[in-house]
């Protein structure tokens, strides 16, 4: 009778151990990924590489999406523009994940110097008509000089000379206007250039430059559709403050435990699944949302995944805003799933991520 009773509270406690578990709360999540989770702000500027072998520089177009050049490179770089996105850590030697565009701000190159070569050929079509204004002046005077060669005085020669000099000056600076405006915009390049990648962490107060730490870009995807980067804190080292970074392990205790239902298990290989609760920690609008007067604070938005994943991309239900690019997705027990990219257009509700295969890809190819 003994023994039976053993064996029955044997069994007994070894089914308790085996109960199925449910997912953290919310704010459990919250709490243990908020310090992995950091603001990112790139400072940079544009340079145009024209067909025709010059090279000018903006960091701003205005709203007929003509940008604001300037040949002065060292002027346009202390002066640079400035975006915000969000990272995360996903190593502990400082690595931390975000999306290429928040790395390299990405411009319309193909539309700006389409546009900028429609108004380029206006301005040219009014500097040839000044060239021929020009040239009919310069014309006149070789033609004064000809014709009254004997009975102009020494003085009188001086004098249409220095007219003839600067008639001359003004249409070589009217050749070079023209070489300018003179462009092939299917051969010209914009490209990004960096000045600063800085970080700063949750839950701190950010006032100043001195606040943020800085980075380095490490890698980026070379595939268009797969919008990541890699950066990396300058002294290699993630803060003590970070306890959990975010990996590509299975963090599904029932999982862990023998008792998971069959396809709960965390495989990134394979389509995630319509309706997958999912949950995205960022910085929407920057600091404009972030700052708050107890410092910087991210924000837990959550949804629904509404489309099966493809090879690249997930759908969800989580809204978001500018800034909120680089952003983790996770599922309701932690694990990585995509990172954040970019919204529906003309919708703030639905948003995709580039699923989290990719992110490792980028992480372990050398």
């Amino acid at each position: 009778m003994k023994s039976l009773f053993i064996l029955f509270t044997t069994l007994l406690l070894f089914s308790s151990c085996k109960q199925r578990l449910s997912p953290p709360a919310p704010e459990k999540l919250y709490e243990d990924y908020r310090k992995s989770v950091v603001l990112v702000k790139v400072e940079y500027y544009y340079q145009i590489n024209f067909s025709n072998g010059i090279t000018a520089f903006f960091t701003q177009v205005d709203n007929d999406l003509v940008p604001d050049l300037s040949f002065d490179e060292a002027k346009v770089k202390a002066n640079p523009a400035r975006s915000f996105g969000t990272g995360f850590f996903i190593s502990n030697d400082g690595k931390i994940a975000t999306n290429r565009h928040v790395s390299s701000p990405s411009i319309n190159g193909t539309t700006l110097l389409q546009i900028l070569k429609q108004k380029y050929d206006i301005n040219k079509e009014d500097v040839l008509a000044r060239k021929s204004v020009v040239a009919e002046k310069i014309d006149k005077v070789k033609d004064y000089i000809v014709n009254n060669a004997s009975s102009l005085s020494y003085t009188d020669l001086i004098d249409l000379r220095i007219v003839q000099l600067d008639l001359d000056s003004q249409m070589a600076r009217l050749d070079l206007e023209e070489h300018f405006y003179d462009f092939d915009p299917t051969t010209s390049t914009i490209v990004c250039k960096p000045v600063s990648i800085k970080i700063a962490y949750d839950n701190t107060f950010v006032t100043n430059e001195n606040d943020y730490s800085e980075c380095v870009l490490i890698k980026s995807s070379s595939e268009e559709e797969i919008d990541l980067s890699i950066l990396q804190l300058k002294n290699k080292t993630t803060p003590t403050t970070v306890s959990t970074i975010f990996t590509f392990d299975d963090h599904n205790q029932n999982v862990k435990n023998g008792v998971a239902k069959n396809g709960e298990e965390y495989n990134i290989d394979k389509p995630i699944r319509i309706n997958t609760k999912v949950y995205m920690i960022g910085y929407n609008y920057g600091t404009k949302i972030g700052n708050t007067t107890d410092g910087l604070k991210s924000q837990l938005t959550q949804g629904t995944v509404s489309q099966e994943s493809d090879n690249v991309k997930v759908l969800y239900s989580i809204p978001s805003l500018q800034g909120s690019s680089g952003s983790p997705i996770i599922d309701e027990w932690g694990n990585l799933l995509a990172v954040n990219f970019a919204k529906v257009s003309n919708s703030q509700s639905f948003n995709y991520g580039v699923i989290a295969k990719h992110l490792k890809h980028l992480l372990n190819d050398n």
